[in-house]
């Protein structure tokens, strides 16, 4: 078993959706903090272990502004992130319901632009 943990190539790649302290605790509740993420992922690549950051999911309004994006991608940068990623937030099924019920309660002002 050893021999095969030896021989495996092992990476990793964390999720850090936004740096923006209002925006990670209204829509990441009870995750790790985005700044711990980004110390994750420095302390992954010191250790050997090649980790990559995915800017996930990305919410029009929320935290994809080019000011918030870019610094973002200069400490991802600085942590030595191998990889750096983006998804837009695509909303399927029940989970649509949900995050418009929250938008709702939440981001009344976004509520026409994620409608359209």
């Amino acid at each position: 078993m050893l021999e095969i943990a030896e021989r495996a190539s092992f990476s990793a790649c964390l999720s850090i959706p936004t740096l923006d302290e209002k925006a990670w605790r209204s829509t990441e509740p009870h995750t790790p903090h985005p700044r711990a993420r980004l110390e994750a992922v420095a302390e992954l690549n010191r250790a050997g272990i090649p980790t990559g950051v995915l800017i996930a999911p990305l919410m029009p309004g929320i935290n994809d502004s080019p000011r918030q994006v870019e610094r973002l991608l200069d400490l991802c940068t600085e942590a030595g992130a191998t990889s750096i990623g983006g998804v837009a937030l695509h909303l399927r099924g029940e989970v649509r319901q949900v995050f418009m019920n929250w938008m709702r309660a939440q981001r009344p002002d976004l509520m026409p632009r994620y409608e359209r």
